[in-house]
């Protein structure tokens, strides 16, 4: 499909378009994100990676993203903002994007083979565990989102 080039390459912007670049991996409102490998097989494994630039991927190939179906927006205890889950253009992906109080970009989660997000559930402090229709559950930290741990949903 031929996109027109977007006017910024910023992640914050291409959620507002709905899109992110199709790569697995948990993209931060600076820019950066850092590479997410998910294994289903033998043993089920979420294993982060390198850094890497997220702008620099927009800039590079402005086509190559992935449209999202954020169908859910969830309000987040104690005024800690919102939590918009869904999938992908691709059907075998799964999005989450972590919004503040004040609806700014704070984080997205993109797994292209993970299904799409159908449930979050608030659990201690400030850890969600994001649900998939494949079963598969994330931990993951609002504020400090880089520490994700896979597990079955439960």
């Amino acid at each position: 499909m031929n996109r027109p080039a977007p006017e910024s390459d910023s992640i914050a912007d291409a959620i507002a378009r709905r899109q992110l670049p199709i790569k697995d991996g948990l993209y931060l409102a600076d820019g950066h994100a850092i590479a997410l490998a998910l294994y289903w097989e033998p043993k089920l494994a979420l294993e982060t990676g390198a850094r890497f630039d997220a702008r620099r991927l927009l800039r590079e190939d402005p086509t190559w993203v992935c449209d999202l179906d954020l169908h859910q927006e969830i309000r987040l205890p104690a005024q800690m903002g919102f939590c918009l889950i869904g999938g992908g253009s691709y059907g075998a992906d799964g999005c989450a994007v972590c919004l503040a109080a004040d609806r700014s970009f704070k984080w997205a989660l993109l797994l292209q083979e993970s299904n799409p997000f159908d449930a979050l559930i608030p659990c201690a402090g400030t850890e969600i565990l994001l649900c998939s229709t494949a079963g598969l559950a994330i931990a993951i930290d609002i504020d400090s989102p880089q520490h994700l741990v896979a597990s079955r949903r439960p």
